[in-house]
């Protein structure tokens, strides 16, 4: 029984709920009908209501009311000469110009036709008419006496104002004046552009991440025999390598006391007495010689006396270098402002911008790409002291290629009638060196060698070369190749050379023939005839950094020679 009726009672509120639910859904969709018929009903009588027409803006009248701002009304079409007065209804007692009645420089052109706006004067006039005038008064009642205020001030601004007189012509420039300020000028700007070229590599010098560029770039700095280098260079003695401060002590003394004292002044003082206070004796050396030249005195290479020099006379030391100056007062105005059209006198661009060395650029892309470098080396007996004054400089090659190219790759094919023995391109100096210690000249006794042969064998993909580097192949022999085979080679060569952007050289040994030759520079490479038997090394050297970097190449191997050989 009780659970009959609770389900009574569950139906029953289920149809209560439903009941005002339904209630409520009719209510709103009454409503919402009503809503939508009323706006539909103002909608229609609205499109049936007719609109009123537009009434056309009335023209401004001819009248003078007060007190209202006033302009001078043109004639329309003709010409822009003050016709009357237009009051323009505005609840303000300020007068405002109009633009086109004030007289201003920015429109000189209404003047030279004879017309003028009006000046202040007259303006005044206008606003003491206007101000005078009732307000509800019509034209023909303005009191006479203001009527001819007006009227004249209306005809005041219609005459023309008197031509001002000319002003005398302006004496001509003197073509040799012109000149002289133009060179005076044009050195002035030289040697500041020289200056911010200058900077620019020693700031490049300092940053560089590999030693040998911040060498090189001393070196590069110290050959351009120009005071002004000194002060980058004296800031490269602050490297913690003691071979750069040797390159850079070196390029400092090529140049006298003076210019040491001018172009470094107490700064470079300084930075030779901490570059005498480090471990190696060769920079000791070098920073106290420098010390002596730039004093003139005969101190001990002791810092502590030095020390006490420097602290008497610094202020002696920084005199600085005179640059140039334009002398503008020695010249006319105009000349001046003639040869200074398009731009100062001093170049402020920042020296990071300028375009550096060639050298060193060079250098830093080699350094990026890493070397892969092959040696074809002749094995014949005519080859024997070559080859064996190569094997005794092999550590200095192997050192000196891992200081200027970090990243490098060595393989060597050996080659007589055909190839005797290869080593494939890889890391470590070490390998090339047991590979060229096992090299035996023997055999010959034709003229011809198979050049060609170890040529396509250097250049089989075997032979490990990558992709991106710097691809070089040295040529090193005293035999042209054999006649029919010259074809082929140089077919090869250029194949190799476009494809693949491999570059070869020649180092002439005695006979290695004119075919060789044209290969080798038609790839941008070079050909060195060898003139003793133990340079080899250093040819090789020289041709694997083209005809650009060659000289400075070479003028750091002699330098770090020197350094190696006090060592």
């Amino acid at each position: 029984m009780s659970e009959s009726a609770g389900l009574r009672a569950a139906c029953w509120r289920v149809q209560v709920r439903t009941a005002v639910f339904m209630g409520l859904v009719w209510a709103g969709g009454v409503g919402l009908g009503l809503g939508w018929g009323v706006a539909l009903a103002r909608h229609v009588q609205r499109q049936d209501t007719p609109r009123p027409a537009r009434r056309a803006p009335s023209a401004p009248r001819p009248v003078l009311l007060a007190p209202r701002p006033v302009q001078v009304a043109r004639a329309a079409g003709v010409r822009p000469i003050p016709q009357g007065l237009v009051v323009y209804p505005r609840r303000t007692e300020s007068f405002e110009l109009p633009a086109h009645l004030r007289r201003s420089p920015e429109a000189p052109a209404r003047e030279r036709r004879g017309h003028r706006p009006l000046s202040a004067d007259e303006v005044e006039a206008v606003v003491t008419v206007s101000r005078t005038a009732d307000r509800s008064s019509a034209a023909e009642a303005v009191p006479e006496e203001v009527a001819a205020v007006a009227e004249a001030a209306v005809e005041r601004a219609a005459e023309p104002e008197p031509e001002a007189e000319p002003e005398p012509a302006e004496a001509p420039l003197d073509p040799a004046e012109v000149a002289r300020a133009a060179a005076e000028l044009a050195k002035v700007r030289a040697y500041h552009q020289r200056t911010a070229e200058i900077q620019a590599m020693g700031r490049r010098a300092r940053t560089s991440e590999e030693w040998v560029l911040r060498a090189i770039m001393a070196q590069e700095l110290a050959r351009l025999k120009d005071p002004r280098v000194v002060e980058p260079l004296g800031e490269l003695l602050e490297d913690k390598k003691d071979e750069v401060v040797f390159f850079v002590l070196l390029g400092l003394a090529e140049y006298g006391g003076e210019d040491l004292r001018r172009g470094g002044g107490a700064k470079l003082a300084g930075a030779l007495l901490e570059a005498g206070k480090r471990h190696a004796k060769e920079v000791r050396e070098q920073a106290f010689g420098l010390l002596r030249r730039i004093s003139g005195e005969d101190l001990p290479s002791r810092p502590r006396a030095w020390k006490r020099w420097l602290a008497a006379h610094a202020t002696e030391l920084d005199q600085g270098l005179a640059a140039p100056e334009f002398d503008e007062g020695a010249y006319d105005p105009r000349v001046v402002a003639r040869v200074r059209t398009g731009g100062g006198t001093r170049l402020r661009a920042d020296p990071s911008r300028i375009p550096g060395n060639p050298v060193f650029s060079k250098l830093e892309e080699l350094q990026r790409r890493g070397l892969d470098l092959v040696v074809c080396l002749d094995q014949t007996s005519s080859m024997e002291a070559v080859i064996e004054a190569a094997k005794g400089n092999l550590g200095v090659f192997s050192a000196v290629l891992d200081a200027l190219v970090e990243r490098n790759r060595l393989g060597l094919v050996t080659y007589k009638d055909g190839v005797t023995a290869r080593l494939p391109l890889g890391g470590g100096a070490q390998r090339f060196r047991d590979a060229l210690q096992g090299v035996w000249a023997n055999g010959g006794g034709d003229i011809e060698e198979g050049v060609d042969k170890a040529l396509a064998s250097a250049l089989q993909r075997n032979m490990g070369w990558q992709k991106n580097t710097t691809k070089v192949v040295v040529v090193v022999g005293d035999a042209p190749p054999h006649a029919p085979d010259v074809a082929s080679m140089q077919a090869l060569a250029k194949s190799m050379h476009q494809k693949q952007q491999v570059v070869f050289h020649a180092v002439d040994c005695g006979g290695l023939g004119a075919d060789v030759a044209r290969l080798a520079t038609s790839s941008k490479g070079s050909v060195i005839r060898l003139t003793a038997s133990d340079t080899l090394i250093y040819q090789i050297l020289g041709v694997v950094f083209g005809e650009e970097l060659r000289p400075a190449v070479e003028r750091f191997l002699d330098t770090y020679l020197e350094w190696v050989g006090k060592r």
